[in-house]
């Protein structure tokens, strides 16, 4: 931490980053943000993976599915492989591109606000690994209590 000169103490609110929806939070809380940020809009319906039975292409592995595909598979969307989502801004790809931007960027500020993104991003990403260990996610069990699910995906989806 301090080589990226950073304070070793990720909950110390003395050194505090935005997040993406512009509150100033510590890296610990930025981690919880991304987590719980994770759970907005659409985003669920990226958060199923059943391997056990295929997608629609035969590929192993399916996303969540209610006669149709709702979404992309949790490892695709929160890798963002094997290639890039347009709406997804939260992913270990993009989390590596801010971690570039915060150490190379020339003004403080944009330093700032991509430390938070990348802590941020990290929270977006464990929220995945968590889902990815719970049953409801890899058995295709929706159970989503948010009104998005019931309309399933967008249109461009």
């Amino acid at each position: 931490m301090q080589n990226l000169g950073l304070k070793v103490a990720v909950d110390d609110d003395y050194q505090s980053f935005p997040n993406s929806k512009n509150g100033e939070k510590n890296i610990v809380n930025l981690v919880k943000d991304g987590a719980n940020f994770e759970d907005d809009d659409r985003r669920p319906l990226n958060h199923f993976y059943d391997p056990a039975h295929p997608d629609r292409s035969g590929a192993r592995g399916r996303p969540l599915t209610a006669g149709v595909e709702l979404g992309r598979k949790s490892p695709d969307w929160a890798l963002e492989q094997p290639a890039e989502i347009a709406e997804q801004e939260f992913s270990l790809k993009d989390a590596g591109d801010y971690l570039y931007r915060a150490l190379t960027l020339p003004s403080l500020q944009e330093r700032k606000q991509y430390f938070g993104r990348t802590f941020e991003t990290l929270g977006h990403i464990i929220h995945h690994l968590q889902d990815m260990a719970q049953p409801q996610h890899v058995r295709n069990d929706a159970h989503c209590d948010q009104l998005v699910c019931a309309f399933g995906p967008r249109s461009d989806a």
